[in-house]
This record gives C-alpha cells, structure tokens and sequence, in this order.
C-alpha cells in the first residue's frame, strides 16, 4: 500500500512528593498505550514509504547562469550528474552547498520508463521546505510549463498536496521531463512518484496520522490553558503557547500552510519563523518549569540572554540572504537545545522529581529534530521518513510533558487541599479552648462580630460565673475541677448544636426566626453566651433551665464522691448603638449583682 515508484530507490528501514508525582498507575498504562500506538503507526508508514514500484532515472544539473530552456535542452549529456536513486544531496562541507546564497538554479532531468500503464502519474519532492519549482514536459510536440499543484486556475485540478507535487502525463512521445527548481535553504530532497491508487492511500494514511497527531496536541493546548486560566498558574499558560508554536511548526513543516497559501507558505522565512517561536517559547516555559525565573543565578540569566537572542536573530533574519538567515536559525537552535538540555541536567543534580521525566521527554524531541536537522546538512537521507520521526518526537515530548503537568496539577491541587484542612484545623485550634471544647476567648469574639453583622433581630449577651470555684478547687484538686469545666463545656456545646440545628429546621419549614447560641469560655470559671433572635424573657427562662442543669451536674471523684456547684447570670439586651465591650460591662455588672446578692442566680436586664 502506497509506495512511491521512484527508480532505484534506496530503502529506508524505520520539596515535592515524588511517589506522588509519579506513581499514576492507569495513567501511565494509558500513555503507555498511546506510544506503542503511535510506534506502531509510524512504523508502518515509514515502511510503506520506501519500496519502488516503476523505474525513473534522475540525473542534476547545477544552473549557476539561469540558463533558458532551449540552453538546458541542448546541454550534453556530460553536463548532467546523475542521481543516486532518486535522492539529491549536498553535505554541509562539498562547496556546492555554500554556493546556494546565489539563488542558483537546479534542473533536475526525469527519464520517463517507456512502459506504463496509467494515464497520469504524482511526481512529489519530499521535503519541500524553502524548495519550489516549475515541471516542464513535452506534449503535442510542445515544450509547456507545468506548475504545482495548488497553483492552477482551475479549482477542480486542485489534489490535496502538501508537499511540492506536479501531475506527469507518462504517454507521451517524449520521455523526458524537466524541474527546474530553487530554493531559499538547501537543495536535499528525495522525488517519489506515484500511480493514482498508491496517491489516494498515501495521501490518506499521511493525513490521517498528521490529524492525529495534530488533534493530540490541540487537545493538550486546550487541557493546559483550561487549566492555566482556572487556576491561574503561569506555567500551564507558557506551556499552552509552546503547544501552539510546536502546532503551527508541524503544520509548516509538513506542507499544510502550502494547501492553503500555496504561493509563499513553502518560503524558508515562514519555517524560520516557527522555529523561532518554538525555540522562544521552549526557553519560557523551562525557565517556569523549573523555576530559575524566580530563583535567578547564572543559569537564567544566561536563558534570558538566550530569549534575546532569538527575538534579535529573527529581526535580523527578515533582512539578510535566506541561505545565511537559515544558518543562522539552525546555530540559534543549537543553543537553545544545550540550554534545555543543561537546565534538564542541573534539575537532576538539584535533586527535582521531574528532571528525568523532562530529560526523556525533551531528549526524544531533540533526537526527532536531530534526524530533520541532519536532513538539511546532507546527513540523512530526506525521505518522509525524518519529517516523520519528527513528528513522532513532537507528539512523544507533547504527551509526556502534559503529562508532568497533569501530575504536577493533581500534585498541588492535593497539597492545598490538604494545607487548607490542616490550616482549618489550626485555626480551630487557635480559636478552640481545648479544655472545654467550645470558643476561646478570641474564637468567641470573632464568631460574636460576625454575627453581629448580620443585624439579627434581637441579640441577649450572657456573662456566666461558676460559683466557688476556687474553693472547689483547693477542695477537691485541679484535675476534679478541670472535670467540671470540661462537662460544662459539653453541656454548653450540645445546647449550641441543638438549637442551631433546631433553628435550621424550622427557619427551612416555616421562614420563622429561631433562638440561636454561641458560648465561649473567657478564662478560668468564666464563661460567655450570645442568644440570638432571643427576647428577654426568653433569654431569663434560657438561663434558669441553664442554672438548673449546671446545679444537676456532678463530678465524681476518686473516691467516689459525686461533686458539684451552682452557677451565676447576669445578661443584658444588646442595642443597636452597643459595641461588644460595652454590652459586656453592662453584663458584668448584672453579674457582680447576682453574686453579691448570693450567687445560683441570674439578674437579666435592658
């Protein structure tokens, strides 16, 4: 299935919780899925790009003069090299390679097989990245220029290539053909051509798996700017704009902008471009992934010269000779892999959790982008199968990367809520008499000012005293006494519950107002409660049940003696112009009142 038929083709054979972090058992079974899937996809597409089917030879003229036609059709047949199977290449040392800053011309010669059977046949330069060109064939006994698909008037000729293709009639009486190619970069492609059925399925499996790989990446562009703008972490926004420059590169670096701007999406300066945003971006988001931008040193310093660097290069590049400006982004590219790949080293030595994760990760990119460097340098063999690897190594690096964030998002999203029950707790605490169980003095002030606030309809403020105490302690001991607190502190605390959780019930049944209660201890034998929605006489009928249970309670102690004392009130009706301190002095001085007139009583009062 879809194999090229290009003659003599040369096959191609294809402090954070680390446990946390990175044990996610199913998750990772489920990425571990994806890759093999992934593995077993391009593998089969590299393979299936690679066998020759019909017998074309190839032979290179390298035009320094940009000779017409009629001179190129009347060279000798020793002016042409031929090609090595159907692959062109120039390596970075042959001095044919620095002579491309001219904008020469290349004529590359087809000899049409004498046999074939189909009517048309897909002739296609792989990769075509800054490479654009005229096919020129003889038909009707007439030399006519052909131009590539996705440049013709006619709508309805249109194929969906992304690469540089051109329709060849192979029944003509001429079996010779003609490109006339130039390039803004380098000239090292390779030339498949295929019959009808073999375009359609490659066409289809080429654009199937860059779909799928593309959707991937949109997915994770949207999963981390979801998470980025909700919870408002900046990593997860800079990872989301390395996405979308690594998006718009392979759509570039795979033809696709050509389908729908064919005249200058193939240009050099358009891939450039996307490399240097990719390089920008990669840099950001390492220096947010760990840290250094908040921590400094010598590291970010010299990743934020870097950042420089680029944005300079690529304002420089729009202004010089193409062939220059593309070794200049490949030299810029160079250092921004060491950059990655030092930050990825000093993480580990630091002891981060992540740094092998993101050392795989950004290592299996960098070996795809190796593969597609080497392609432009004469170094490997431009087939599809590195622009695949490549885009192998993009999807990989995405997904694993996505991944540590995915982690590193469920990770922190744990870790606050655990610091938040934590801190809940201490703040109980701090407000919490642990003795008694119910408010503090601080708790009780704080929980009486907001609900003050709320301007409920009546409010009583109770000062309570437990009647000779210390007495009962030096009687009986301390431990006896803190018992007696303790129990009155339960007493107080079930009153409160119930008659919130009363009030709850009815206020949902009937809408009515129902006495509510906050009782705190204010230190040693004294305590305080707010009655809220509470008149007065309700207030004094609350507070003698209250006597009469306090003088019910016993402590019993060691030797079995049942123990107990009375308790005295004194309570006022809080106005709207009192403020908790003076409510409180008007009570206490009904309390003094209560005492002084012999104690196991309550003096309530406006």
């Amino acid at each position: 299935m879809n194999k090229p038929i290009a003659s003599n083709a040369t096959r191609t054979l294809a402090p954070l919780d680390k446990t946390t972090m990175y044990v996610k058992a199913s998750r990772t079974s489920h990425a571990f899925v994806f890759v093999i899937c992934l593995l077993s996809w391009a593998g089969v597409w590299a393979f299936g790009s690679s066998s020759a089917k019909t017998d074309f030879a190839y032979s290179s003229y390298f035009d320094k003069e940009n000779l017409a036609l009629e001179h190129i059709l009347n060279l000798d047949t020793s002016n042409w090299k031929p090609l090595d199977g159907n692959v062109y290449q120039v390596t970075l040392f042959e001095p044919q390679f620095w002579e491309l800053d001219d904008y020469p011309i290349l004529w590359i010669k087809l000899e049409i097989p004498k046999r074939i059977k189909e009517d048309k046949l897909w002739l296609e330069i792989v990769p075509n990245t800054g490479v654009d060109g005229l096919l020129v064939q003889n038909i009707n006994n007439r030399w006519q220029w052909i131009t590539a698909q996705g440049r013709t008037v006619d709508a309805s000729k249109k194929v969906p290539s992304n690469y540089l293709t051109f329709e060849v009639n192979p029944k003509v009486e001429h079996k010779t053909a003609y490109l006339k190619l130039n390039t803004t970069q380098v000239f090292n492609f390779s030339i498949n051509v295929y019959d009808q059925e073999s375009w359609i399925w490659e066409s289809l499996f080429r654009h199937l798996i860059t779909g799928m790989v593309l959707g991937a990446v949109a997915l994770a562009f949207c999963y981390n700017l979801a998470i980025g703008a909700s919870a408002g972490e900046r990593i997860y926004l800079v990872y989301s704009g390395y996405i979308a420059s690594m998006f718009f590169y392979i759509v570039i670096y795979n033809g696709y902008l050509r389908l729908v701007f064919p005249d200058w999406a193939g240009q050099g300066i358009v891939a450039r471009s996307s490399v240097y945003m990719v390089m920008y971006s990669a840099i950001a988001f390492i220096r947010d992934f760990f840290n250094t931008r908040f921590v400094g040193g010598w590291f970010d310093a010299i990743a934020r010269n870097a950042q420089v660097l680029i944005v300079v290069s690529l304002l420089i590049s729009l202004f010089m000779n193409d062939f220059y400006a593309f070794l200049l982004s490949d030299t810029v590219s160079f250092i921004s892999i060491i950059i990655g790949l030092t930050a990825g080293i000093q993480a580990l030595q630091r002891g981060h959790p992540l740094a092998k994760l993101f050392l795989l990760a950004w290592s299996i990119f960098l070996a795809g982008g190796l593969v597609w460097s080497l392609v432009w340098v004469g170094y490997a063999e431009p087939t599809t199968l590195p622009p695949n690897i490549l885009l192998l190594g993009t999807a990989l690096e995405v997904g694993l990367l996505s991944l540590m964030l995915g982690y590193r998002y469920s990770f922190l999203k744990e870790t606050s809520e655990r610091l938040n029950k934590q801190y809940q707790k201490y703040q109980d605490l701090s407000e919490t008499d642990q003795l008694t169980g119910i408010y503090n003095r601080r708790g009780f002030l704080k929980t009486v000012e907001l609900e003050l606030a709320e301007s409920p309809n009546e409010v009583v403020l109770l000062t309570l005293d437990i009647d000779h105490f210390k007495r009962f302690n030096d009687l009986h001991g301390h431990l006896v006494g803190d018992k007696l607190l303790s129990e009155f502190g339960r007493m107080l605390k079930e009153r409160s519950q119930r008659e919130e959780f009363t009030s709850k019930l009815i206020v949902q049944r009937d809408g009515e107002v129902y006495r509510r209660s906050i009782a705190g201890r204010m230190g040693g034998e004294e305590f305080s409660i707010l009655l809220i929605n509470t008149s007065l006489n309700q207030a004094k009928l609350y507070a003698d049940r209250l006597m009469k249970e306090f003088s019910e309670l016993y402590i019993t102690n060691d030797r079995g003696e049942k123990l107990g004392t009375t308790l005295s009130i004194g309570g006022t009706t809080m106005k709207t112009s009192d403020t908790i301190d003076s409510a409180w002095k008007r009570a206490d001085v009904f309390l003094y009142e209560a005492k002084s007139a012999g104690r196991d009583q309550a003096i309530i009062s406006e």
